[in-house]
């Protein structure tokens, strides 16, 4: 994500499901400028990946107009 290959990534860790998407700044390249991360104790389904990609979206707005 930092540098701008993944938009998102799904480990485990410690029997928790991590799901990270990249949240980009308007500036050049392709580099993530934050990151959300959501953990919970069940795989993230379609839906649940959705949800976060959406919220990672809407979270990246003020950045954008920043």
């Amino acid at each position: 994500m930092a540098t701008g290959r993944t938009s998102a990534a799904a480990p485990e860790n410690g029997g928790r499901h991590v799901h990270l998407v990249g949240i980009r700044h308007p500036g050049p390249g392709r580099a993530a400028g934050a990151v959300l991360t959501v953990a919970r104790p069940d795989l993230f389904d379609r839906r649940a990946a959705e949800i976060v990609h959406r919220t990672a979206s809407v979270r990246g707005l003020p950045l954008r107009e920043g």
